[in-house]
């Protein structure tokens, strides 16, 4: 690997020469500068990761060279050469953040010592960074894919609680939610109410337009109905086939007949074609309501059946109608 190149810092010409020569012998390339002033200006211009500097010189000592290197570049190598009565200095370096030291006159064989030394350090340093980097870049993608997994499981729950068709509740949702508003109603002494609806003569719908048109008209009346009945703690569930039901939150049977009779008139403004129909040149749908009270012992299914016989009246009557 390619060796750092070294910014050797000294007031003292000859000492400069002799280090330069040690260090370019052995494949590092040096920079020199006359004193701490030069050598600051050096630093702040060139990229380079170890400094070597004397700790006593003319203007700016080697600890201020030390301080200032550090603050415009923490992981820079310093190595602070000193003399046998500057031990003090020396350690006071070490604590400021020097990462190593040289008595002079410099011996050939502890220079390359304490600059390997040092090169290894920062070696160890950059490798132990691009570790932490894979390690971050890691993390953040096991965190994007539990970010995205809580998504797709939240989306999964949701799409579970759909019918895939028309995007309404389905019936298993219906339920659950018909068996709430049911125990609610117990408890606050409230009207539990249903509408249970039908589409008049779907199956001739689909005979004639076909089953993908059939698909299409089952959507658009799940959308209006739903449009229609969009009132907070109400639910709109496609009960299967044809068939949709609604779950009115304190509502009674009056104020249901009216909304059921605003559903009824929604979906024949669609004026979606169907000349197969005896009641009408457009589709149009039949609904029942139910309204009771539950009391203690009561089952929701009761609710459910008395809609669905009010739908068989209104069936019965001409469909086209709400009856109750």
């Amino acid at each position: 690997m390619k060796k750092p190149a070294v910014l050797l810092i000294d007031d003292e010409e000859a000492i400069l020469a002799g280090i330069s020569y040690v260090l370019e012998k052995n494949g590092y390339r040096v920079v020199t500068a006359n004193g701490g002033e030069q050598g600051l200006e050096v630093f702040k211009k060139e990229n380079l990761q170890m400094v070597i500097t004397d700790l006593v010189m003319d203007g700016i000592g080697g600890l201020e060279v030390l301080k200032q290197v550090k603050e415009i570049e923490p992981e820079t190598m310093v190595v602070i050469m000193t003399g046998h009565g500057e031990m003090d200095s020396s350690i006071e370096a070490l604590r400021l953040g020097a990462s190593d030291y040289l008595l002079k006159p410099c011996k050939e064989e502890e220079l390359l010592f304490r600059v390997t030394r040092c090169f290894e350090k920062l070696q160890m340093l950059n490798d132990a960074k691009k570790t932490n980097e894979k390690l971050k870049k890691s993390v953040i993608k096991h965190q994007e894919l539990e970010k995205s997994l809580r998504a797709s499981n939240k989306q999964l729950e949701l799409l579970s609680t759909l019918d895939g068709l028309t995007g309404i509740a389905n019936r298993r949702t219906f339920e659950k939610f018909l068996e709430r508003e049911w125990k609610s109603s117990m408890r606050h002494t409230q009207p539990a109410t249903a509408i249970m609806m039908d589409i008049d003569f779907f199956k001739l719908y689909n005979d004639t337009y076909g089953h993908q048109a059939g698909d299409d008209c089952l959507k658009k009346v799940a959308r209006t109905i739903e449009k229609s009945l969009r009132r907070p703690g109400d639910l709109v569930a496609r009960y299967g086939g044809e068939e949709f039901v609604a779950i009115l939150s304190d509502t009674s049977q009056k104020g249901a007949f009216s909304l059921a009779e605003k559903v009824r008139a929604s979906v024949e403004a669609l004026e979606i074609p169907h000349q197969a129909s005896p009641v009408n040149k457009f589709v149009t749908i039949s609904l029942g309501v139910a309204s009771r009270v539950p009391e203690r012992g009561d089952a929701s299914s009761i609710l459910i059946s008395e809609a669905d016989q009010s739908l068989y009246k209104a069936k019965q009557e001409g469909r086209n109608r709400v009856m109750e």
